[in-house]
């Protein structure tokens, strides 16, 4: 039975080279730079000991002039007139394990559809002390070490292997080649482990990945869509917000005219829906007139006013929507400013927070209304401003 290798790597890794070193022919087209000398695959045959071989050499990953979809395409082809299993997958890589080495390699199982990590060999080419084993095994203990991914690929993978295979303008001699070639066919060899290959499924594993990552590209768009809406219905409702409330500042303002700039600054009394008096005190509202009751209209912000109690405490709202809090406060912020919203002889309370002021629920006679915030204007919420 024939053993099938093929080489992988990305472009300019010396993949090529090794495919010669292992065949002795100078049948791979051999380059130093990033642009793939191998634009097809190709297959040379050979025998060792008794061992028929084909090594199968492709594309390099990551050429500038051909998509990754064209490469693994071209990778696939390879197996289109090959029936026996693949016996080993050779990895070629130089320098560091860099994070696209790490995507290239994963990019193997995809186009087989299951770990091929046990008949992967990997090879780190251009390392002068291929010789020297204390000088590999600590070079390939810091490919290790670099991260978990490395850490996984090396300690997986079913060998790793380190040479020195320069190109012919490198070394005209090819010592170095011949050195390689020994290590490699010595540990091909031993490769007895196969798996099966299907030119179809490995075509429908490649076309799943990439409609995976345009339905993801598709998804994305969606949500981008959708933000962009989302972002949009905000900027329109702040728009009309402001528009809002420049034409409450200007009904505002009119209304100061017409009725007196004074009234803004003079002591009043706040009355319910229910005929009862506001109070800064234990209970929020009193059917009675007194000093507890009687507040200050403070201007702020030119339509905004404060509504400060005779012992010099603000009211203030809490954030919260429907059912906030209301109480008092020694400071003059945010949160004790309010806008009078006029309604015919009665006012509306709007907080800092877009609620306003409501009494409700007269547990009795005599007894004090609730006071909290209410999201709506209503009659609970309409109030008299009386002057004192």
């Amino acid at each position: 039975m024939i053993r099938n290798i093929l080489i992988i790597g990305r472009t300019g890794s010396g993949k090529s080279t090794l495919g010669n070193t292992i065949t002795s022919t100078n049948c791979f087209k051999e380059s130093e730079y990033g642009v793939s000398e191998t634009k097809q695959y190709k297959v040379v045959s050979f025998s060792h000991q008794g061992v028929a071989y084909n090594i199968i050499d492709t594309v390099g990953l990551g050429d500038t002039k051909m998509g990754e979809r064209q490469i693994l395409d071209q990778m696939v082809s390879a197996f289109k007139g090959i029936t026996d299993n693949l016996s080993q997958i050779i990895y070629v890589f130089s320098g560091k394990f860099t994070q696209d080495e790490i995507d290239a390699y994963n990019l193997l199982n995809l186009v087989f559809g299951q770990d091929v990590s046990r008949i992967t060999t990997i090879v780190r080419t251009r390392f002068p002390k291929f010789t020297d084993t204390e000088a590999c095994n600590t070079d390939k203990q810091l490919i290790i070490n670099e991260n978990n991914q490395t850490n996984v690929i090396v300690s997986r993978c079913n060998k790793f292997i380190h040479v020195n295979n320069m190109t012919e303008d490198e070394q005209p001699t090819l010592k170095n080649r011949v050195d390689a070639k020994t290590i490699l066919l010595v540990h091909l060899q031993g490769c007895t482990t196969a798996i099966p290959t299907n030119e179809q499924a490995m075509r429908n594993n490649i076309n799943s990945h990439y409609q995976r990552i345009e339905d993801e590209k598709r998804r994305q768009q969606e949500r981008e869509r959708q933000l962009a809406e989302q972002q949009r219905v905000l900027a329109e409702q702040q728009r009309l917000a402001e528009l809002h409330r420049r034409e409450l500042e200007a009904k505002i303002l009119a209304e100061k005219r017409l009725r007196g700039y004074d009234f803004w600054n003079r002591n009043i009394v706040i009355q319910n829906w229910h005929g009862q008096y506001m109070t800064a005190g234990v209970n929020p509202y009193s059917t009675f007139r007194g000093p507890s009751q009687t507040f200050t209209l403070v201007p702020v912000e030119g339509y905004k006013v404060a509504i400060r109690s005779e012992n010099g405490l603000y009211l203030r709202a809490h954030p919260g929507g429907q059912g906030a809090k209301l109480d008092l406060s020694n400071n003059l912020l945010d949160w004790e400013k309010f806008i009078l919203v006029p309604h015919g002889d009665h006012w509306g309370i709007l907080s800092f927070h877009g609620t306003y002021i409501r009494s409700h629920r007269i547990r009795g006679f005599n007894k004090s209304a609730s006071i909290d915030l209410q999201v709506h204007m209503r009659e609970w919420e309409f109030y008299k401003l009386i002057p004192v």
